[in-house]
């Protein structure tokens, strides 16, 4: 079963690190106003980066670098990891990029490979609407 983390480097977040060095780690992350997800791919030795408006050479070269550091920390060999994308569509307005993730990394977990289309997203905006709609009554 994939791991879920905080894509972080802190110190006090080292001591996971041997589990996500062991399974599939999935690790959304939030920069200022938009979220991007990273699964962590031991076995196969691939960091996969999800940009739901569009993969970028330059995150990707950063992420495999600073992630090589993390790999070292832990006395593991990094020569041989890569960092890789993965298809989707794009986002088409600002404010997507979360369901998208959350999506992407649902379907990573049920080990589904089929691509995220925005018929699937809009579903699933209606969908966890709905379910705050309906909540929201209890919450208070």
């Amino acid at each position: 079963m994939p791991i879920l983390c905080r894509l972080q480097t802190t110190s006090a977040h080292v001591h996971r690190s041997k589990q996500v060095l062991s399974q599939v780690t999935i690790c959304p992350y939030h920069t200022p106003g938009h979220w991007h997800l990273v699964i962590v791919d031991p076995k196969r030795k691939v960091l996969f980066y999800y940009n739901s408006m569009g993969e970028n050479e330059t995150l990707q070269g950063k992420l495999l670098r600073n992630s090589r550091g993390f790999l070292r920390h832990n006395n593991e060999p990094t020569k041989d990891w890569r960092a890789s994308s993965v298809y989707h569509e794009l986002q088409k307005d600002g404010s997507i990029c979360g369901v998208m993730v959350l999506m992407a990394a649902e379907e990573i977990v049920k080990s589904i490979c089929t691509p995220v289309t925005i018929d699937m997203i809009n579903a699933k905006r209606r969908h966890v609407g709905n379910l705050l709609l309906m909540m929201s009554g209890k919450l208070f």
